[in-house]
């Protein structure tokens, strides 16, 4: 007996031996070697934005994402899969915050971005002039508009320069050139929210030219907001008071043109009159798409304009006037909506150097000497 278990425990030693030996073929004391399965890092979600993120009852908003690393995509809020889309069209009835999620064999990641909803009238609602008629009465001169704002109005002319020397200064007063063509910028675009806190009036052309012969103003430019900063001019400022808005007269209902952020469904036109209880007569443009109406500007009747400065009105009354003597957001020649300034380089050829500001261009002349001995340059 004792002899058979010694036996069997040589024979499990030598089957033991072997299969550390890999076979016994003289193989050492090498190991099997082992391939490990890539690392899979998780997905990643470099942006999930909705725009625009405020919209108004009824409108609708698109929500955008890009993601690198996953194998699923989804969204909650009952949309689902996305995996093989970037965007997808939402319009919620309240406030919402929507949540994607990126998912692969090693785990999921998570962004968010929320939409909110704002019940608001729909443009041309009698809501709308309920407001519009709190409004005090719309300034048409520096003394009015000193009246209005509690001081003496900063002032800024484009007579007779053109319009690049006054835009760039943030005042409270800007009239046009008798020449036209000027591009109003009331506000200074450096500041957080441009024109809060503030209320401008702008004199698009003066009433001289009226008297004369018309035609001077045709393409001007007030610029109400730009695609580059992220809100519209002259919404509510930090006093949450709608005391911020621009004042527009002598504006040209066939040439000349309003530039605003967004789209047309992110503003509503009202006109209203002094029957409807406004205390002055003409279109109030409110941003619509943020949590509450917001005034941005108010433009007078194109055949309501002021006195002149040397006294008595113009003698051509209607020349600012198109056929139906209306504004509508829908139409271009009169409201346009701003789109990416584009970042090419302006003259082909020409490099930037050293900095990101604007090209510059080096003009060559060639000397060259005239049969009769004179230099001249080409």
């Amino acid at each position: 007996m004792t002899r058979l278990l010694s036996l069997l425990t040589v024979s499990v030693a030598l089957v033991f031996l072997v299969g550390c030996g890999g076979g016994g073929g003289g193989g050492g004391n090498s190991e099997p070697s082992t391939t490990l399965p890539p690392t899979v890092s998780l997905p990643t979600i470099s942006s999930f934005t909705a725009s625009p993120s405020s919209i108004a009852t009824g409108q609708s908003s698109t929500l955008s994402w890009m993601s690198s690393g996953a194998t699923t995509l989804s969204i909650d809020n009952a949309i689902g899969d996305v995996s093989s889309v970037t965007s997808r069209a939402v319009s919620p009835t309240a406030t919402t915050t929507y949540v994607l999620t990126a998912r692969n064999s090693a785990g999921s990641v998570t962004a968010s971005t929320t939409v909110t909803v704002s019940s608001l009238p729909p443009a041309g609602d009698a809501a709308l002039k309920q407001i519009a008629a709190t409004l005090p009465v719309m300034p048409t001169d520096t003394v009015s508009l000193a009246a209005l704002i509690g001081r003496v109005p900063t002032f800024a002319s484009g007579l007779p320069l053109n319009d690049l020397e006054y835009t760039i200064f943030d005042t409270d007063y800007i009239d046009g050139e008798t020449n036209g063509y000027d591009v109003f910028l009331p506000v200074d675009p450096s500041q957080p929210t441009p024109g809060a806190n503030r209320i401008k009036l702008i004199v698009a052309t003066g009433n001289v030219q009226l008297d004369v012969t018309y035609g001077g103003q045709r393409g001007d430019r007030i610029i109400l907001g730009t695609a580059e900063i992220s809100s519209p001019f002259f919404l509510r400022g930090s006093d949450g008071i709608d005391n911020d808005y621009v004042v527009i007269t002598s504006f040209d209902y066939s040439f000349g043109h309003i530039q605003l952020r967004g789209s047309a469904a992110d503003y509503a036109l009202v006109r209203c009159t002094v029957a409807d209880g406004c205390k002055t007569d003409g279109y109030y443009l409110f941003y619509t798409a943020g949590s509450q109406p917001d005034l941005v500007a108010f433009i007078f009747r194109c055949d309501d304009l002021p006195t002149s400065a040397v006294g008595g009105r113009p003698q051509t009354s209607t020349a600012l006037c198109n056929a139906s003597r209306t504004l509508s957001l829908s139409d271009p020649n009169q409201f346009r909506f701003a789109t990416p300034v584009s970042t090419s380089v302006a003259a082909p050829g020409q490099r930037q150097i050293g900095t990101s500001g604007r090209e510059s261009a080096t003009v060559a002349f060639c000397r060259r000497r005239r049969p009769g001995g004179e230099e001249a340059y080409s």
